[in-house]
């Protein structure tokens, strides 16, 4: 396998985190999505990343390939067999996407202020509800967010919250009061190895955004 990656992108970061937590090989080819290779523009469709190359197809959407990753080598397993519990992480997977990370890329990238301070309070409604609608309910059984082992829905959200730095430092962000189970999920999370590994320092994500400058792409949508 081979996995089309920028270290930047949160959706190849999650993808990474997957390989990782099932200690399964790929070589990673670094793309720069400003100046993309050739052979790149022909795997994938939309010129986004991540994008898996396997033996003679390929897949490209972080949530389709770390879902073929689970069900290919379901070993650790990273989703519940319970119909309802799948449901439900997949449900979390699709708000990350469509509402925290959607809105975070607009924040960082735009330069308007109207769009980046109506992007922050979107932002911040998305972490009081994953607070008290999602991760609150489920520390009362584990401390992952689906309870007691790290599943696909970690693996979603532990880039934002390593990139989150360069939210305060470049975008005013301030973590909103009551939200305290979060910092404790992400906490107890970045002490696994496969994030360790697969992580970069904070001051690494203020430097790399500061000079993206806006108007740039970070992977998909």
């Amino acid at each position: 396998m081979e996995l089309f990656t920028n270290p930047l992108c949160p959706y190849a970061h999650r993808v990474r985190l997957v390989l990782a937590e099932k200690n399964l090989n790929a070589r990673l080819s670094h793309v720069d999505l400003r100046n993309k290779p050739p052979r790149f523009s022909e795997l994938s469709p939309h010129g986004t990343l991540p994008v898996l190359e396997l033996d003679a197809d390929t897949l490209w959407e972080s949530t389709a390939i770390a879902e073929y990753l689970e069900d290919r080598f379901p070993d650790p397993a990273l989703l519940s067999d319970d119909p309802l519990a799948r449901a439900r992480a997949r449900q979390w997977i699709r708000f990350a996407d469509d509402r925290l990370y959607a809105d975070t890329k607009l924040l960082l990238l735009t330069g308007d202020p109207a769009a980046q301070s109506a992007a922050r309070e979107r932002v911040y409604r998305a972490l009081r509800f994953m607070e008290w609608q999602g991760f609150a309910h489920a520390a009362a059984i584990g401390p992952y967010w689906m309870g007691e082992r790290f599943t696909l829905v970690d693996a979603t959200f532990v880039p934002w919250f390593e990139q989150r730095a360069a939210l305060e430092k470049l975008r005013g962000f301030v973590w909103p009061e009551g939200c305290s189970w979060l910092l404790r999920w992400h906490a107890f999370v970045a002490r696994r190895p496969a994030v360790q590994a697969q992580g970069k320092p904070a001051d690494w994500y203020v430097e790399q955004y500061a000079a993206l400058g806006s108007s740039q792409d970070l992977g998909e949508r």
